[in-house]
């Protein structure tokens, strides 16, 4: 038993042995795959595959593996080209090495991450601009893209692979494909000439849009409009009066622009003139004269051939004379050479034989010159008899020089042949005389200009000869010790343009006369506000229109659906966050920033809540855009007489102290202006319109109040001008304005106040109110506060005690409305009440059409400027406003004291003292006026410039001039200077201005030397206040 158990032992030992000892190879899959996508260029082995891919190796093997590090892919129709890339990063068991070397030990997979970019295409369509941005991007990246301004076209929406991607200027696209990006614009509709016509011939019939005309036709169209334009093809006309019948025929060849279409539609965007090109063919008519000598010839030949005339043959008893060519005589030259560019009637003119002849010799332009007739001289013109068939040489002596003016010294005029009458060049000729002839020298004239000084010492350039009808400027010299004062030309003073022209059509003695100057230097001038951005740089009697309705605003606040201010620290934080973010589409409409770039906020359009945008990088607060309204009456009608307001404030006593200073900057913030209105003109500075975002302030055509030339003609109507209405401040040099069209939501509203502050106004009228306290405004209007602008605000109509907005902020002066019952000063029923209540004003109450207790001021309907009544806190407004220039025109220019002046000398009404309904009471031109003991004048200093002390100053007038007398100085500076806090020195608030300053901050140390000379110096300039943060 034993024995058998052993052997099977051994025999299972052996098979183990057998087996082991001859083993079968052990096989492995090896995949190489690409991420984050699958068909890139992979090598296993050395050999090339699409990823992914999967062989199978003997287990043990080693192998190299690798993907091509930079390979780029045509992924998308929507761009031109290769516009996927793939680079190398790393393999998934983050080995960098490529290629690498692996052992196959078990089924593996090896995966390459690639970085994944898209290629981004931009353009503009139509083409023209460049939208930067363009290029390669990481897959997922988020870019804005940003529409560029183009002239003479407005941004439409984007297109992003052909797919419409909003209107939004700045676009932010997140880049997970190949992006196509496309600004679409439209060209901007402005009048365009579209002119037709013909060549070589005018007066052909042609069509615009089937209508039939004679060319040229030139019309008005607006840009981007189709017409259809046409030539009638063939067409004939009688053209010329020398021939009788048709004498022009016509055939369409091709437009200016080569094309052969006719007729053609053509797209107009500029002006552009079409020329259809005629194949042309003109009749020419041969005959003579006598008729009997030959008959009558016609040919039609086309336009641009050169023909040669001639006859021959027996002419019977006549000599033949001259060629007479459509009515006019052009010589007898042989053959006679024609330039076909017109019909021509070609008459051979033939006389009769005779014994003698005359022969005239002539000179044109001018007589009197020296000919010769046969070897003997003459002056010209000059008429001999000689025998028929003679033969003579005539001739004119070129050049030749005359004398024909006593202003110029010597010969003065000079004559050179060019070519006789029947365009021969020969001089002398010979000519032979068979009929009584006229040959005629034409000559070229030139004219002597002498030059000199008066007195004596100076050069004046340009003596010499000069063709007649030539044009020259003439430059009278700079002089030490002298001025010019004037040209004395032939004798006669044409007065003092430097440089002068003068045609010199005779002889010319040109003087320039001087005066010497004088050792006293004076200094005059004016100094007038600059209204550019300071951070860069007769009507007879009427219609009465009357509605009696105020307007008035809603009692609670009313916001613009998904519209936020959002105040940030930076723009670009911000706006970058817009795109990461997990919210709803954010579309930025704006950015609003001041001078400083302290305030700085972003004009947005979202469905995302407040809180979430408050969450957002760099946001310092958000608040909900809301809307302001104009507080005004509709229309009622008529002049000073009916001006019941001014008596009621004492305006007429308050102008004998003043109507008005051109250095008071005011801006009035409401819905439109007629700057064409005859008594408001001249008043307007340049302005801006925040609520169509462009320069035209004018009222919209939708206006039915007029409510913004009615607010500016309380304030600055031209008055004592014989018409109209009058205002506060008269008008003309009595202020300066900038008009801004600016009722609309509290985002317009803070643009205007920081483009009035920082276009120099010192005072801004708001005729406006909304019920919202927006901390966008409240900043704007501090903005206004810290650089010493006073703002006047309409308490509101609402006829409640609640203040609109901005009149209620404590920074404004609010300002109610009364009207005057039957000798009582009472309040206006619609006027707002409270405890934010400053003064009231005039403003008027009407209860029905006729009703004159409303404010007459200027108007202006679709259809005509008028004037008109309305009613309304906005009424009461201009007056303050008007009053507040008069005093800061007069030297009270702290805004403090303006607000102490007008509450202490206010006429108390209601309750004694101050109460809701009236404030400190109604304003009082008269005593404000009177109030003012200190003045703060508006000083012109002259400056030397060596030491950088002032050596002398003056006050500047009312109308903007200033004089100094007796400037012993040769070198000054000037500069302007009103110190509007009272403080002493130069600083934030302050008006400032020196010669040639011409926008930004105003810097006393920008200001330019000025070199004087003898006598009076003009010395104008411009003066700004200094803007602060």
């Amino acid at each position: 038993m034993k024995t058998k158990l052993f052997v099977l032992i051994l025999l299972f030992a052996a098979l183990i042995i057998m087996l082991t000892g001859c083993p079968t190879p052990t096989k492995f899959t090896l995949t190489v795959r690409t991420t984050p996508e699958s068909g890139l260029s992979i090598s296993i082995a050395g050999v090339s595959y699409d990823s992914p891919k999967t062989v199978t190796l003997n287990g043990g093997t080693s192998t190299d593996i690798g993907v091509t590090a930079l390979q780029e892919k045509d992924r998308s129709g929507q761009v031109t080209g290769p516009d996927t890339r793939f680079t190398f990063i790393q393999w998934n068991d983050t080995i960098t090495n490529n290629p690498r070397t692996i052992t196959l030990t078990t089924n593996m997979t090896y995966t390459a991450d690639m970085k994944l970019e898209y290629k981004v295409t931009t353009s503009t369509s139509p083409a023209g601009g460049a939208v930067a941005g363009a290029g390669w991007y990481t897959a997922g990246a988020v870019k804005s893209f940003t529409a560029p301004v183009r002239a003479g076209y407005t941004f439409s929406h984007w297109l992003v692979n052909g797919t419409d991607s909003g209107s939004s200027i700045t676009l932010g696209v997140t880049i997970n494909e190949p992006k196509n990006i496309v600004a679409v614009y439209t060209a901007n509709q402005v009048p365009c000439n579209l002119t037709v016509t013909t060549a070589p011939d005018l007066a052909l019939d042609i069509r615009i849009d089937g209508t039939l005309f004679t060319s040229p036709k030139g019309m008005i169209v607006n840009s981007g409009a189709t017409k259809q334009i046409s030539v009638v093809t063939p067409q004939q006309k009688d053209i010329s009066p020398w021939l009788t019948g048709i004498d022009s025929r016509y055939e369409f060849s091709n437009w200016n622009d080569a094309n052969t279409l006719n007729p053609r539609n053509v797209t107009v965007n500029s002006d552009i003139t079409y020329t259809a090109n005629m194949d042309t063919e003109y009749r020419i008519t041969v005959d003579s004269s006598p008729s009997e000598v030959s008959g009558v010839a016609d040919f039609w030949t086309e336009e641009g051939t050169e023909w040669l005339f001639d006859f021959s043959g027996d002419t019977g008893p006549y000599n033949f004379s001259h060629w007479y060519v459509n009515g006019q005589d052009v010589g007898s030259a042989r053959p006679l050479e024609l330039y076909v560019d017109k019909p021509y009637h070609v008459t051979a003119v033939f006389a009769q034989q005779q014994a003698q002849y005359t022969l005239t010799v002539t000179t044109s332009p001018e007589s009197g010159l020296n000919i010769s007739i046969g070897g003997t001289n003459y002056n010209s013109p000059k008429t001999v008899t000689l025998n028929s068939g003679t033969t003579s040489d005539i001739g004119v002596t070129s050049p030749q020089e005359k004398e024909k003016s006593a202003q110029v010294a010597g010969t003065d005029a000079r004559f050179t042949f060019i070519h006789w009458s029947d365009t021969v060049t020969s001089n002398p000729r010979t000519i032979t005389l068979n009929s009584d002839m006229t040959y005629t020298a034409e000559m070229k004239v030139e004219y002597k200009v002498t030059t000199s000084t008066n007195p004596a010492g100076g050069t004046v350039e340009g003596a010499g000869w000069y063709m007649a009808g030539t044009v020259k400027n003439f430059t009278a010299p700079v002089r030490t010790g002298y001025t010019f004062s004037h040209w004395v030309i032939n004798g006669t003073n044409l007065g003092d343009d430097n440089p002068i022209s003068v045609n010199i059509n005779s002889p010319k003695n040109i003087v320039a006369n001087y005066t010497a100057e004088s050792t006293t230097k004076n200094i005059y001038g004016t100094v007038t506000p600059y209204t550019g951005n300071i951070k860069t740089s007769s009507l007879d009697e009427t219609e009465i229109l009357s509605n009696t309705e105020i307007r008035t605003t809603y009692d609670k606040p009313e916001f613009i659906e998904n519209e936020y201010l959002m105040k940030v620290e930076s723009f670009e934080e911000t706006e970058r966050s817009f795109s990461t973010a997990s919210l709803p589409e954010i579309q930025i409409i704006g950015r609003i920033e001041d001078y400083y770039g302290e305030l700085k906020y972003l004009h947005v359009k979202t469905t995302a809540s407040e809180k979430e945008l408050k969450g957002l990088p760099g946001v310092v607060r958000v608040s909900r855009n809301s809307t302001f309204y104009a507080l005004e009456t509709t229309p009622n009608d008529t002049f000073y007489p009916i001006q019941w307001n001014y008596p009621l404030m004492n305006m007429p006593q308050a102008w004998d102290y003043t109507v008005g200073s051109r250095s008071v900057v005011v801006a009035v913030i409401d819905s439109g202006f007629s700057t064409n209105h005859p008594d408001l003109a001249g008043i307007f500075e340049s302005g801006y319109n925040f609520i169509d975002n462009n320069t035209n302030v004018s009222e919209p055509n939708t206006s039915e109040d007029s409510h913004g030339t009615h607010v500016v003609g309380t304030i600055a109507a031209l008055t004592n001008n014989g018409i109209g209405v009058s205002g506060v401040t008269w008008g003309g040099f009595g202020i300066t304005l900038i008009p801004i069209r600016g009722i609309k939501d509290a985002a317009a509203l803070m643009n205007s106040i920081i483009y009035a502050v920082d276009h120099g106004a010192k005072i801004i009228n708001m005729s406006l109110g909304g019920a919202s306290d927006s901390p966008a405004v409240y900043d704007a209007v501090g903005y206004a506060e810290r650089n010493g602008v006073v703002i006047v605000a309409a308490a509101g109509n609402n006829g409640n005690g609640d203040i609109l907005y901005p009149a209620r902020y404590s920074e404004t002066i609010a300002v109610g409305a009364v009207w005057e019952d039957e000798g009582t000063i009472t309040r206006s029923s619609y006027s707002c009440f409270g405890p934010e209540l400053d003064v009231v004003a005039p403003g008027g109450y009407m209860q029905s059409g006729t009703d004159p207790n409303g404010i007459y001021s200027t108007g202006w309907t679709p259809a005509e400027n008028t004037y008109m009544y309305m009613q309304g806190t906005s009424m009461a407004t201009p007056h303050v406003t008007g009053l507040v220039a008069l005093l800061m025109g007069s030297g009270l220019t702290d805004p403090d004291d303006i607000r102490s002046v007008l509450r202490n000398t206010a006429v108390d009404l209601g309750t004694p003292g101050r109460d809701d309904y009236y404030g400190w009471g109604l304003v009082d031109a008269e005593a404000a006026l009177d109030a003012i003991t200190s003045p703060q004048e508006f000083k012109v200093y002259l400056r030397n410039p060596s030491t950088s002390s002032n050596i002398a100053s003056t006050s500047l007038s009312d109308s903007g001039s200033y004089h100094f007398s007796n400037v012993s100085l040769s070198q000054v500076k000037v500069y302007a200077w009103r110190d509007m806090d009272e403080s002493g020195t130069i600083n934030t608030g302050d008006l400032l201005g020196y010669y040639n300053y011409s926008g930004g901050v105003p810097n006393l140390a920008n200001a330019q030397t000025i070199t004087l000379s003898g006598g009076d110096n003009w010395i104008d300039f411009q003066f700004a206040p200094i803007i602060g943060d």
